[in-house]
């Protein structure tokens, strides 16, 4: 089992019982504009801090896909993992194309980018080893 160990920082628990507390507080000049309605989530029934930690630990997820963690960057780059040509840094023969070779999330579903990624790859591979006789567009 792969556990990411979403909220077992403390800070990270704080940083969304704050968020929290902010979209209430706008949520509720809204409603005071609009001349009414009610809070939807997480709920008139939590309050507390506490409660709102119990809500937060279990409704809260994340959107991104598990991208980033062998990234790619240049040689000084010591949270870098791959090099500039995707290589896995002391394995010789290994290359990475995927979304974890992201340096950075995107902005965007990450399909786009793993597909660019993939094609950099045969790209690369191409200009190391040859086209083996395939048609290589230019």
């Amino acid at each position: 089992e792969i556990s990411p160990g979403y909220l077992s920082d403390q800070a990270d628990a704080l940083q969304l019982r704050n968020g929290i507390h902010l979209c209430r507080r706008l949520g509720q000049e809204m409603i005071r504009r609009l001349g009414g309605g009610e809070e939807v989530y997480p709920g008139a029934g939590v309050q507390t801090d506490a409660d709102i930690d119990t809500y937060v630990r279990k409704h809260a997820n994340t959107v991104y896909h598990p991208a980033c963690s062998c990234r790619a960057g240049p040689d000084g780059d010591h949270m870098a993992v791959l090099d500039g040509q995707l290589r896995v840094r002391g394995v010789k023969g290994l290359r990475v194309a995927d979304a974890s070779s992201m340096p950075a999330h995107v902005g965007c579903n990450t399909n786009a980018t793993c597909v660019a990624l993939g094609e950099k790859m045969a790209d690369l591979l191409v200009r190391a080893y040859g086209s083996g006789g395939a048609v290589v567009p230019a």
